[in-house]
């Protein structure tokens, strides 16, 4: 036969995501010195973005994109990483909520201040119920300051308790 051609198809197939477990072993060592003080030696765990936590960054950075930026709320995602079937570890929202997010702060302060040096800024400022941990169904006032520069295509959001103009006019000086 003679080849007169090839036609190619693509598919386009997804990967969900994949828990897994990275082990660190490190080594004990006593050390014994000329006084018969014994001494035990273990070498030190690589930096860990939450002291203690078992999330690693990879799984931080998952869970705070879907929660932020996808809006999925943190018992779904649990429910998902759940339907994996690792019986060994298991994910609660509880542990999830709030402590990597302070890792975003440094980040966050770059936004603004690059976003506020910007010639051209459009601000808006939305008044959103929050809901509170006083009593159930218990709701209060806030708002949210979007702060948006066009020009450098640039964007970062603040909130603040009351909806003065205080709060914006102090923001806008720093």
């Amino acid at each position: 036969m003679k080849r007169i051609g090839t036609e190619k198809t693509e598919v386009l197939d997804y990967t969900p995501t994949q828990l897994y477990v990275v082990e660190y072993l490190r080594h004990k060592y006593i050390a014994i010195d000329t006084q018969w003080k014994e001494q035990i030696l273990i070498g030190q765990l690589p930096f860990r973005a939450i002291d203690k936590g078992i999330a690693g960054p990879g799984l931080l950075s998952q869970v705070y994109t879907d929660k932020y930026v996808d809006h999925i709320p943190l018992h779904r995602q649990c429910q998902r990483y759940a339907r994996q079937k690792r019986d060994d570890t298991k994910l609660h929202n509880r542990r999830m909520s709030g402590k990597g997010c302070d890792l975003l702060d440094p980040l966050h302060e770059i936004l603004k201040k690059d976003t506020l040096a910007s010639d051209y800024l459009q601000v808006d400022e939305s008044g959103i119920l929050v809901l509170t941990k006083d009593k159930p169904e218990s709701k209060v006032k806030g708002c949210m300051q979007i702060y948006h520069a066009v020009n450098k295509g640039l964007c970062f959001f603040l909130y603040t308790q009351t909806k003065e103009k205080e709060n914006l006019i102090a923001n806008l000086k720093t």
